[in-house]
């Protein structure tokens, strides 16, 4: 069931083909093929009312995912997500929910992020979103997570503790612009020695904040 406000919704991409439309108050599939769903496929974000249109997602089947490439990308007028996510065979969620300006919470619980290599982004710009548990998360194959948790301005607290950053390359304004948090925290697997940019990864932060890790590496520093 997909809340919306607009008659359709598009599936992006070259075609455009419609994967849902709007019947009554229902939304029926029409063609979806595990591809991205409401998102911005590609760098163009001048026409995105299809991206405003999208309310609430009450019910989803993502067991055909492979990719999560800018799946909600600038969906800013979302408010909820509510599924049991199976994201088993993703490897990129790029911009996942970069942009979701409306989102206060999400539920992660269920994700598997254990063949994810990149996390550019995911978080950017969410800007409403007071926590995240991320005690799932399996990082250990992930080479980027610039600007990862970019403008979560309200958050409070960002426990990283499960992370594995050992593949980890990119690290650019990984946590920049959080202005609201007061303490994060770093687990045994956190490891910057592959990083090879780090520019502004804790840029305009509280100087308040408290790190807490558990690791060789002083990331108060």
């Amino acid at each position: 069931i997909y809340v919306i406000k607009g008659k359709e919704i598009r599936e992006p991409g070259i075609l455009g083909r419609t994967a849902y439309i709007m019947d009554g108050n229902e939304i029926k599939e029409t063609g979806y093929r595990g591809k991205t769903l409401f998102g911005i496929e590609g760098d163009n974000h001048a026409n995105n009312s299809r991206q405003d249109s999208l309310l609430e997602i009450l019910e989803m089947d993502t067991s055909a995912l492979t990719t999560c490439k800018r799946m909600f990308g600038y969906c800013k007028n979302l408010t909820n997500i509510e599924c049991v996510w199976d994201t088993s065979n993703v490897d990129n969620m790029l911009d996942m929910f970069a942009h979701c300006q409306s989102l206060t919470k999400l539920d992660l619980s269920s994700f598997d992020t254990s063949n994810v290599v990149n996390m550019q982004g995911v978080f950017y710009n969410c800007q409403s979103l007071t926590k995240l548990d991320l005690s799932s998360f399996d990082t250990s194959n992930v080479v980027t997570m610039y600007a990862m948790f970019y403008n979560c301005k309200s958050l409070t607290k960002l426990d990283l503790s499960s992370f594995d950053t050992n593949d980890v390359v990119n690290m650019y304004s990984m946590i920049s612009e959080c202005y609201n948090l007061t303490s994060i925290t770093f687990g045994d697997k956190a490891n910057v020695s592959n990083v090879t940019s780090y520019y502004d990864m804790f840029n305009d932060l509280p100087s308040n904040l408290i790190f807490n890790y558990d690791c060789n590496y002083d990331y108060s520093k």
